[in-house]
């Protein structure tokens, strides 16, 4: 674990990174910084913010995807993104010093070849009270814009959530249902 310091310098640098790929004036002004990050091997804020974009999809997991095993969702996640493939889709939103939002899909079936059925996003979240509504709005233009390069012709999201909010915001029309029978811990 990073020690206090060390994080605090780490998110001056990043902070003054991501000012700069903005086009911030030269530090003559304090302003806040807002960036959509695109999480490639190629892109070089993507390697400064990875340690807290895992830590934010960790803690998505733990809190609304139980189901998810975050150790193999993370080893995935650092694999595709080390190895620069295509079928990880993984953004964020950093504004002042901070991840704010995240965007994380996967094609499905994942371990399969193109052309692939369908992109599934796994985890979209905002922080509540943060304004990014133009910054998601560039996501899921990036999103469908990856899908139609890729010739998939259908993107999917599973919401413990409102599913009419996703509705109204996105267009995301109802699809299909998933149910869920627990049958105990199998010993008996």
């Amino acid at each position: 674990m990073l020690r206090d310091g060390v994080v605090g310098s780490v998110n001056k640098v990043v902070s003054e990174a991501v000012f700069t790929s903005v086009g911030g004036n030269n530090g003559n002004v304090p302003v806040p910084t807002i960036a959509v990050i695109r999480f490639h091997r190629d892109e070089i804020l993507a390697w400064l913010w990875m340690p807290w974009m895992l830590n934010r999809i960790a803690k998505f997991c733990v809190d609304m995807d139980l189901d998810t095993s975050v150790p193999e969702l993370l080893d995935m996640i650092r694999m595709l993104f080390a190895s620069g493939d295509s079928r990880l889709v993984l953004y964020g939103v950093a504004k002042d010093g901070g991840l704010v939002g995240h965007l994380l899909a996967l094609p499905e079936p994942v371990n399969a070849a193109p052309p692939w059925d369908y992109l599934l996003i796994r985890q979209a979240q905002t922080d509540p009270k943060v304004d990014v509504r133009g910054e998601a709005r560039q996501v899921m233009e990036a999103v469908k814009t990856w899908a139609k390069a890729m010739k998939v012709r259908r993107i999917v999201m599973l919401t413990p959530r409102n599913h009419r909010a996703m509705a109204r915001k996105w267009g995301f029309v109802f699809y299909k249902t998933l149910m869920k029978l627990d049958v105990g811990d199998g010993d008996g």
